[in-house]
């Protein structure tokens, strides 16, 4: 797929901005780009930087988005072109897609804004993926790419093969005249953006104004995180590149495994939805509203997990016992009453939600046949509930390093059935 990234010079106007827009595109197009990405908010300019921004309003919103439709059209290319939104919450910075039939196929906002551009514009809440001529690709504005490389690879794990940057970094006033790419002595834009390939797998094409003393290159970056090819600095042009879409391959972005992250606070995501099903039978000033509940599979194997979870169900199971180093070895604290959990089958299917009403510690020789029965397992008897937590907790201990005597402390824990 080739394609091109078109750096203009700041628009002094409307009109001068729209013909630089259809020189540009013209130029792509000549060249063999398929698709064509301009800088951020180029039309009418990005807001708090060193350069006048013209008067913009909704109905010049209205007429860039059709001249620019036409231009897409006349031109067979698509297009991404950086625009300033008006909507009810306040200016958003936006680009506007089309496809080369000169049909928009919608927008993405820029998210994550930087702190010097709050007082001036509101965030969006919206990201997407795009696709052009079969070929997928996202889009990350300016900040987003740099500081928040989520941003990024949301695109690349659902498919996207380039991910378009239109950016503003530098001046066009005073400042430091780059001339190599990627120099150590240079600000850190062009490193961050080798970066968001190579960790991804994918290419980044990034796309700053033409200004006199830029800090960072219209570029792109292939797969392998290397620079393939730039515009000069400060130099007004489109640089047109025929990237390989087949190495485009999305590896390291489809490895990354989020669930091996999960904070020990939150909820697996069926287990999360059961909690919130169950939410939803709550009056609104229900205390259960406000509490966070942990999930488990009791026991240590799926035959044993499976079990122990159908007899909770089922209102037979009121009880469980476990050693205080099942918790402690595991970073977590002990149980409470009050306590609130999802019990869940080995393979994580939640049966049941349950609230510890006593948590009492024994000696292992001290449990009664009052909790054996509560427990609920095997024929009910306390010999039957020794037995079996003999080799049970004999297990634990081998895990963990202990040793099970008479002694032993036993965390003894009733609990009601909430909801099923």
């Amino acid at each position: 797929m080739i394609i091109g990234l078109a750096s203009p010079r700041i628009a002094a106007s409307l009109d001068d901005g729209l013909a630089r827009v259809e020189r540009l595109t013209a130029e792509a197009a000549r060249q063999g780009a398929e698709i064509v990405c301009f800088p951020e908010a180029y039309l009418p300019g990005l807001r708090g930087q060193d350069f006048e921004v013209f008067a913009w309003a909704p109905g010049d919103e209205a007429r860039v988005l059709e001249t620019v439709a036409r231009a897409a059209k006349r031109h067979a290319i698509a297009m991404i072109l950086g625009l300033e939104r008006l909507t009810e919450a306040g200016r958003q910075i936006a680009a506007g897609v089309f496809d080369a039939g000169g049909v928009m196929l919608g927008w993405q906002t820029k998210n994550q804004l930087d702190p010097s551009e709050e007082p001036f514009y509101v965030p969006g809440d919206t990201r997407r993926v795009f696709e052009v001529s079969g070929v997928k690709f996202g889009v990350a504005i300016c900040h987003e790419g740099w500081r928040y490389p989520e941003t990024v690879r949301w695109a690349a794990v659902r498919g996207a093969k380039i991910v378009f940057h239109p950016q503003l970094t530098g001046s066009d006033r005073a400042g430091v005249r780059l001339t190599e790419f990627g120099s150590a002595q240079a600000p850190y834009y062009e490193k961050a953006m080798l970066m968001r390939s190579l960790e991804n797998t994918i290419y980044f094409a990034s796309v700053n104004y033409a200004l006199g003393f830029q800090e960072s290159a219209t570029c792109v970056i292939g797969p392998a995180g290397a620079c393939q090819a730039f515009l000069p600095y400060g130099q007004e042009g489109v640089l047109v590149h025929d990237v390989k879409i087949e190495e485009a391959t999305g590896l390291l972005a489809a490895r990354y495994a989020p669930e091996r992250h999960r904070d020990p606070a939150s909820l697996p995501p069926r287990a999360e939805t059961f909690w919130r099903r169950y939410l939803a039978t709550l009056p609104a000033e229900h205390p259960h509203r406000g509490a966070r509940p942990d999930a488990f599979a009791f026991g240590d194997s799926t035959a044993l997990a499976d079990e122990l979870a159908a007899l909770v169900q089922a209102g037979r199971k009121r009880a469980t016992a476990s050693l205080p180093v099942e918790f402690t070895s595991e970073g977590l604290p002990l149980p409470e009453a009050g306590d609130l959990s999802v019990v869940t089958r080995a393979d994580g299917m939640p049966v049941a939600i349950i609230e510890l009403t006593d948590v009492r510690t024994v000696a292992f020789d001290t449990v009664d046949a009052e909790f054996a029965a509560a427990e609920g397992e095997g024929d009910g008897t306390l010999a039957w509930w020794r037995d079996a937590h003999r080799r049970y907790f004999g297990r634990v201990c081998a895990r963990t390093g202990g040793a099970l005597d008479g002694t032993t402390p036993v965390i003894c824990q009733r609990f009601r059935l909430v909801w099923r």
